[in-house]
């Protein structure tokens, strides 16, 4: 296990500290299940990352992502790639994890 550095924009904070925000959708593989990572003060554990469409995260898992809709997750999506841009079969990993209860 490893501690690995994950960059989160402040938007997501509220909702990453009180749970709301379990997943991260990323271009590349930020870690592995086990690594840890501190984002907003707290300490947070991947539990698994896998390569998915990024159509799956946003028809099924747009609310772990931190979302209320899965307009709102394509609107976020859309601002953060603009030269990528949308395209809902290209593949991404999907990062699970969860908010450790001590710092470790």
């Amino acid at each position: 296990m490893a501690r690995v550095k994950i960059p989160f924009i402040d938007e997501f904070k509220g909702a990453m500290l009180s749970g709301g925000k379990i997943a991260t959708l990323r271009s590349k593989r930020y870690g592995k299940p086990g690594d840890t990572f501190k984002a907003f003060g707290a300490t947070f554990r991947i539990h698994s990352v896998v390569k998915v469409p990024v159509y799956v995260v946003w028809y099924w898992f747009w609310s772990i992502e931190g979302f209320r809709s899965s307009q709102e997750f394509y609107e976020c999506w859309s601002r953060l790639h603009p030269r990528v841009g949308w395209d809902k079969s290209r593949e991404y990993f999907f990062h699970l994890f969860f908010k450790l209860k001590t710092d470790n």
